[in-house]
């Protein structure tokens, strides 16, 4: 079946979007070509490896609940998240109004409040805003220093993005000394 299938025609065939689509036959591909292009206009590395990952992940689909949304803001951090989203609207705004395109713009509407909350908040998204650290972990005598103390402080990290598990001392030790059994 693979070795029958053909790629269909473009349904857009002249124009900028045209072009582009010649040039770039996936998100990837677009950031590659995004570099070289403004390495060839001597822009800055700064603005080089932001626009980067902004063109390679703005088709991602976005998620719709409050732990795939601090995931992302633990990825990106807020002022590239701002930035993605920004460029995320500004492509579907591009296209032509249909049905798909407005519960793309919905989605991205939501997921925008959603990590506002999540930023304003100050929602825990990285291991380093937990609440414990691996030297309390030692201390508790939970678990030494090593590849476990990573992994433990990564399924803490999990278990508070989820909100099973509050991110203060007490709960967390609590939570790390069941995983110790």
């Amino acid at each position: 079946r693979r070795a029958k299938w053909t790629c269909p025609e473009p349904k857009i065939r002249t124009g900028y979007l045209a072009r582009y689509a010649k040039l770039v036959s996936s998100a990837a591909r677009g950031a590659v070509l995004a570099k070289e292009v403004l390495a060839r206009l001597k822009a800055p590395g700064r603005l080089v490896q932001g626009v980067q990952p902004l063109v390679r992940w703005h088709d991602t689909p976005l998620p719709q609940d409050t732990p795939g949304v601090r995931r992302w803001l633990g990825r990106w951090g807020w002022p590239m998240l701002e930035d993605l989203i920004a460029v995320k609207r500004a492509d579907l705004l591009a296209h032509a109004d249909g049905p798909v395109i407005r519960r793309r713009l919905q989605e991205t509407a939501r997921f925008e409040k959603l990590a506002r909350q999540a930023h304003r908040r100050g929602d825990c998204v990285r291991v380093d805003q937990l609440a414990v650290s691996g030297a309390d972990l030692m201390n508790a005598g939970v678990c030494r220093a090593g590849p476990r103390m990573g992994r433990l402080l990564g399924a803490a990290l999990n278990e508070v993005i989820e909100g099973r598990v509050e991110n203060h001392p007490a709960a967390l030790l609590a939570w790390a000394r069941k995983q110790k059994r």
